[in-house]
């Protein structure tokens, strides 16, 4: 019988791993767009 929780846990770090990245990359854009137009 094939592990499914492993892979959905696996799936679950990887979604969260990006929306963390995804989060910093916006955030570090803001900071420099708002030294840019000050």
């Amino acid at each position: 019988m094939k592990n499914d929780n492993a892979d959905l846990f696996i799936i679950y770090i990887l979604s969260l791993f990006i929306y963390l990245n995804f989060c910093a990359f916006v955030f570090v854009f803001t900071l420099r767009f708002g030294n840019l137009s000050s």
